[in-house]
């Protein structure tokens, strides 16, 4: 696959797992259930073998997340239906996250305020990257047309090479979810499931 040239800068294969992170973005429990459908939880479990995978490798693992105590910014479009999204989200009973994405040694969180989508918009988010050396981004997350897209166009922009995983990404819309991963997500950055990439990836670096 193109994304394994070892000898482009623009390809994920050309960077060690020193200079790799694993972005994991809006995999709150109760947007997998209750936003997402049977494709969410699918999802979050793809998310969960490459986190256990990307610590095997030494790969750095990142999550952002809504941050349920803020209100969403005043400007922002709908602010009543998003408060009051973000108000149930915090009376819910379930955790933040799937016990599968916070097993075992704790990854970095990144808050982001409601309102805002792209990953990087949570503060120290992007200079944690920077300050780490990181070059190459896997990204995962809920939803595909939301955060996940939305996240892909900054880190492009940002200078990132940016690969999607499209099976550990969701979107309750399914048309969508096959144009963002055929069409869009592509056109910038790179699209492989997780198995093709673990596998492509895996042939590099042993």
């Amino acid at each position: 696959m193109a994304c394994f040239d070892t000898s482009d800068k623009t390809s994920p294969g050309n960077y060690s797992p020193a200079h790799t992170a694993l972005l994991l973005t809006d995999f709150h429990q109760f947007l997998i259930e209750n936003a997402s459908g049977p494709v969410g939880k699918v999802a979050a479990e793809k998310a969960s073998e490459l986190r256990t995978w990307a610590k095997s490798k030494g790969i750095k693992v990142v999550h952002s997340l809504i941050d349920l105590d803020a209100e969403p910014f005043e400007t922002c479009k709908d602010f009543d239906r998003f408060r009051s999204v973000i108000r149930t989200m915090r009376e819910s009973s379930k955790g933040p996250e799937p016990a599968t994405l916070t097993s075992g040694t704790a990854d970095p969180t990144f808050f982001r305020q409601p309102g805002t989508v792209s990953a990087l918009t949570a503060p120290g988010l992007e200079q944690y990257l920077r300050d780490n050396s990181i070059v190459s981004l896997i990204v995962a997350g809920l939803s595909t047309s939301g955060s996940v897209a939305r996240t892909v166009f900054a880190a492009t922009d940002a200078k990132f090479v940016v690969t999607t995983i499209s099976d550990a990404c969701a979107d309750p819309d399914e048309a969508l979810q096959d144009a963002f991963v055929n069409k869009v997500l592509g056109s910038r950055g790179y699209t492989a499931t997780a198995a093709e990439f673990i596998e492509g990836y895996d042939k590099l670096t042993n």
